[in-house]
């Protein structure tokens, strides 16, 4: 709310936390969910405590996921390669969110958990 306020840009760095783990975003996360209420998670992460080369990963809202390897020389970080997972809006939406708003738009209202939710929608898909 600050930030959209006075339209800038907050930006927290931290450390990663020790334990290793195969999702370097998960170590961002630890267990106090600190990016829980972020628009964008960057987690810097060097090959080793000597090298001049790390990489960065970055994950979003409004990003798609990306590793970045980075190289840094006279104390400039330059890109050497970038990866780039497919984003999630070039992806078709599934048939089950058609149905839903389908659905939806013939009720006033409707109340009940997720599991009913889904049988009520199977009975629809169902019926002649």
């Amino acid at each position: 709310m600050l930030a959209d306020h006075y339209h800038i840009a907050l930006v927290v760095v931290r450390h990663l936390r020790e334990q290793q783990d195969s999702d370097p975003i998960l170590k961002v996360l630890d267990t106090t969910g600190l990016t829980g209420a972020v628009d964008s998670t960057m987690a810097l992460e060097e090959d080793s405590r000597s090298s001049d080369t790390a990489k960065l990963y970055v994950t979003g809202r409004d990003v798609a996921y990306q590793e970045l390897t980075l190289q840094f020389r006279n104390c400039v970080w330059g890109l050497i390669s970038c990866e780039i997972s497919d984003p999630v809006w070039h992806h078709e939406p599934p048939e089950f969110l058609f149905r839903l708003v389908d659905f939806m738009s013939n009720q006033k209202e409707w109340r009940g958990n997720a599991t009913e939710l889904l049988a009520e929608l199977e009975d629809k898909q169902t019926a002649p």
